[in-house]
């Protein structure tokens, strides 16, 4: 089954939550396989599997991939419909992989070059998740495996890379839950400043979470906004190489200032201060790298 991971970033003040920023991504071992960057040269040439694949996409319009165990091996094999082998990882490397086992994914051009969508299956043949993509230049659909991977957190920038995301002017990702609930991601580029907007409405959390973060790609510096259901301004932080670093400020529904505070590398550095709905200090205290110095009110 698909798991879910995430990344949260919790204030909690005075014994209250006051802000929670909470961002779900799905897990790289995905990527990692479902991109095919787990070649194994002994048995694949991927050059050879790229162009099949092409050649597929270009007759039919539409791929399909099946991903099963060869416990004998100890690898995680990948076949096209056709059933030719497209991938094989090592699990001895990549143990995480073997939940993969079962599950199918899905490529399709029938809205042209420009627009593909990719698809990924459980092993029940649940719709796990959905991306849809708007280019400006047909790409190897896989190495945004990188690009995700980038934006995570979780790769370096590159040159590569910058090409890649030139060629793409938005994903939308949307990853259906158990329960029906959506998480929906969408991702936008910005060529002429060379900036992304990453937007989230997260309808699987009680209430539903809406951010977006807005970066320089180079830099992964920018700012993150989170909103209340009812679209009014939650809270909005500073970010710097991906981090929350800066002041953060969180409000009430109704607008008022609800916590002030300053981050260095996700952790509390400075004065922290909360306010009650009428403007009043609840509790201010002083931290040092999330270690509480001393309390001031």
């Amino acid at each position: 089954m698909l798991q879910i991971s995430s990344l949260k970033f919790t204030i909690i003040f005075n014994n209250k939550i006051i802000w929670r920023y909470k961002m779900k991504k799905i897990t790289l071992l995905l990527f990692t396989m479902l991109s095919l960057l787990s070649y194994s040269a002994k048995t694949v040439d991927y050059q050879e599997v790229d162009k099949y694949i092409r050649q597929k996409l270009d007759k039919d319009k539409e791929i399909t991939f099946v991903y099963k165990l060869n416990s004998a091996d100890n690898t995680l094999e990948g076949y096209s419909d056709e059933g030719k082998l497209t991938a094989v990882t090592d699990l001895k490397d990549n143990p995480s992989q073997a939940a993969m086992n079962g599950m199918k994914s899905v490529i399709s051009e029938k809205n042209g070059k420009l627009n593909p969508s990719y698809k990924i299956f459980s092993a029940d043949g649940k719709l796990l998740t959905e991306q849809k993509y708007k280019l400006n230049k047909p790409i190897r659909l896989f190495d945004t495996g990188v690009l995700f991977a980038y934006l995570d957190l979780q790769a370096p920038y590159s040159e590569q890379l910058q090409k890649l995301i030139d060629s793409i002017d938005s994903i939308e990702i949307v990853g259906y839950h158990p329960n029906n609930a959506k998480y929906i991601k969408n991702t936008t580029f910005n060529h002429k400043t060379n900036k992304v907007k990453i937007e989230v409405k997260d309808y699987t959390q009680n209430p539903a979470l809406f951010t977006t973060t807005t970066l320089d790609i180079k830099t992964m510096s920018g700012t993150l906004e989170s909103f209340y259901p009812s679209g009014k301004l939650s809270a909005v932080s500073t970010l710097k190489n991906g981090a929350l670093n800066g002041e953060t400020k969180a409000y009430y529904e109704n607008g008022k200032l609800r916590f002030t505070g300053n981050y260095k590398d996700n952790k509390f550095d400075g004065i922290i201060t909360s306010y009650s709905e009428n403007g009043e200090i609840n509790r201010q205290s002083e931290f040092k790298e999330d270690v509480l110095i001393k309390e001031i009110k």
